[in-house]
This record gives C-alpha cells, structure tokens and sequence, in this order.
C-alpha cells in the first residue's frame, strides 16, 4: 500500500473499530424509556454509519492496494525498457 497513505489508513481502520465496540457497548442499557427508545435508535443509526463507513475505508484500501500495484507495474516496465535501449546502445 502506498507508504504515506498507509499508516493514515490503518488509524482509520482503528478508530473505526473503536467507534464499532463503543457503540456496541453503549446499547447495554436497562433502562426503558421514551428516551431510552430515543438512546437506542441513536445509537443503531450510528451503528450503521460504522458499517458504511468501514465499507468505504475497504474500498478506499483496495482502491490504493490496485494502484499500488499498477504503479509497481508501470515502474517496472520503464526500468525495463531503459535498461533494453542502454542495452541497445541508446536505440
């Protein structure tokens, strides 16, 4: 993965997760209420806000993951035909 990129996406990777487990553990309450009932949807609404935003870090990260590799690629194929014409003789 793209070495600046990289570590900005595992921190988000992690806060993601964290987000996840926090709201997991905030829907633990006894309590019932109208606003117990209001706490709840609250928190599943930004439960699902996790799980699209996860789903979108994965496809940020296989987005850079193929472009990575595209630029290895490409990075390769210039150092091979650089090294064919100095080969060549400069031809």
């Amino acid at each position: 993965m793209n070495g600046d990129l990289a570590p900005v996406a595992a921190r988000a990777r992690g806060l993601v997760e964290d987000a996840g487990r926090a709201l997991a553990r905030a829907q633990q309450v006894e309590w019932v209420s109208d606003a117990a009932d209001r706490y709840r949807a609250t928190l599943t609404a930004a439960q699902q806000a996790v799980l699209r935003t996860r789903t979108l870090l994965d496809a940020a990260q296989h987005a850079l993951a193929v472009h990575d590799t595209a630029a290895l690629d490409a990075h390769a194929d210039a150092r091979s035909s650089v090294a064919q014409r100095l080969l060549s003789g400069g031809r």
